[in-house]
């Protein structure tokens, strides 16, 4: 069996393998206001440990939010009073963004896919690309135990170290950075993103910038700006 049923799996529960170590609530909006662009918005006072997020959609604009502390439907609904787009909402969606890395993706005749296995970017919440990852690697699983007619944890094994192989490291890495930007202050975030508009920095990360490896860029950003080492403080302080 392939389970892809979701953050809140119920193949996983029944088959009592842990989950993520936390589960965010992410809402989003399409609302009649013209597209101009991708814009982020970061804040305690509006999207608490993650961020809000407006997109362009052909039918208007996506305007959306996720946040660890507090009700992220009472968030989104101040957003959009403090914007004036309160009675443009013309639909409302929303859905469980998993955070973390599961131990184990499979058991007996079972593997997990996808945000039932915590498959997300623990950065943006993104899930499409690590979840075709491993639904490439969860495939050819699946045809060796066809072929051998045998799915066993034995053989299954094999599909939960692929994925950790070539997305693992990313999404442990993506966790680390999380935790830093989620104890950082309101001032200390201003902090940060004036450091990273400098001319210097944004040409790193112009050329160097993965959108699916964003970890890649610690590195290199740290090098063109050593000052960013202090933001490390908050986290490094949560530890004990």
């Amino acid at each position: 069996m392939i389970a892809a049923d979701g953050a809140g799996s119920v193949i996983r529960r029944n088959a009592k393998i842990p989950g993520p170590r936390e589960c965010l609530v992410g809402i989003q909006t399409l609302i009649g206001k013209e597209p101009d662009g991708i814009h982020i918005h970061l804040g305690k006072n509006i999207a608490p440990g993650f961020f809000g997020w407006e997109v362009p959609h052909h039918s208007g604009t996506i305007v959306g939010l996720a946040s660890r502390n507090g009700n992220a439907m009472d968030y989104l609904v101040q957003f959009l009073k403090k914007k004036g787009w309160e009675r443009k909402v013309i639909s409302i969606f929303a859905g469980m963004i998993p955070l973390g890395r599961v131990n184990r993706s499979i058991d007996e005749g079972l593997m997990l896919v996808g945000d039932a296995a915590c498959q997300v970017k623990p950065l943006s919440g993104g899930g499409l690309y690590t979840g075709l990852i491993s639904a490439k690697h969860c495939a050819s699983t699946a045809l060796k135990a066809l072929e051998m007619e045998n799915n066993r944890k034995e053989v299954l094994k094999g599909y939960h170290e692929a994925w950790q192989e070539e997305i693992g490291p990313e999404i442990s890495k993506g966790l680390w950075i999380s935790n830093i930007f989620r104890n950082l202050s309101d001032e200390q975030l201003d902090d940060l993103f004036m450091i990273l508009k400098k001319e210097k920095v944004k040409k790193v990360i112009e050329d160097q910038g993965d959108i699916d490896y964003p970890s890649t860029l610690a590195k290199p950003v740290l090098k063109s700006a050593p000052q960013l080492l202090k933001f490390t403080g908050p986290f490094v302080k949560s530890l004990f």
